[in-house]
């Protein structure tokens, strides 16, 4: 079987073009257009899948999260402090934020494959709430950005 587009180089040039064989060639012509542009439609999909993949690697590389001396790891419910080792789950809607673990948490919870016992997105925030006749108390801050 040899394609269309090779068939006609090959054909005499004092051959008379017959309506059947017309309709041949423009048939396998049209198949082999249509290829082409199913060809350029994949191509071009897997570009605009690939620019999404990077666009969404760049926000999450871009994000920051600030550690005060108050946030709490949603799993222990104990503190993150300066001296320990976290983790930080990157958003999974963009309404919420960042959540912040003890990195034993994680590894824990995910070996286990145990569910978290407190909601995790309702203390992503980082602090706890104080009264407001209560003055709160002096943090230090740790900004860090991660990539």
């Amino acid at each position: 079987h040899i394609p269309a587009a090779d068939a006609l180089s090959l054909l005499p040039p004092d051959l008379d073009f017959t309506p059947d064989l017309l309709a041949y060639l423009r048939g396998q012509l049209c198949a082999l257009d249509q290829a082409t542009r199913a060809s350029d439609i994949v191509r071009n999909l897997r570009v605009g899948e690939d620019t999404q993949s990077k666009r969404q690697l760049h926000r999450l590389q871009s994000g920051f999260v600030v550690i005060s001396e108050t946030r709490t790891c949603p799993h222990c419910l104990k503190r993150i402090g300066s001296g320990t080792a976290f983790a930080v789950i990157p958003p999974q809607e963009k309404s919420a934020g960042p959540v912040v673990v003890h990195y034993s948490c994680l590894v824990r919870h995910k070996t286990l494959n145990l569910p978290c016992p407190a909601d995790s997105r309702s203390n992503s925030s980082g602090g706890q709430t104080t009264p407001a006749n209560e003055e709160a108390p002096p943090t230090t801050s740790i900004k860090l950005r991660w990539s």
